[in-house]
């Protein structure tokens, strides 16, 4: 029982994150003032190519001050 449990449990977290991450993407792009592709919206719908995708392809972060 608990092994069925543990699958349902799995399944409704992938579903979850599968779903939310096009929003936290718009989100992302949203904030870096970036206009999407076709591609990378396409390929936000498959969770681990589009994952691998996005952070292949986007910009480095501007490091404004270091701190020695």
């Amino acid at each position: 029982m608990q092994t069925n449990q543990f699958i349902a449990v799995m399944s409704s977290d992938f579903l979850c994150l599968t779903l939310a991450f096009p929003l936290v993407l718009a989100q992302e792009l949203q904030h870096q003032k970036a206009s999407p592709s076709l591609l990378l919206v396409l390929g936000s719908t498959v969770p681990l190519f589009g994952a691998l995708a996005y952070l292949s392809i986007r910009p480095n972060f501007v490091v404004k001050d270091q701190i020695s």
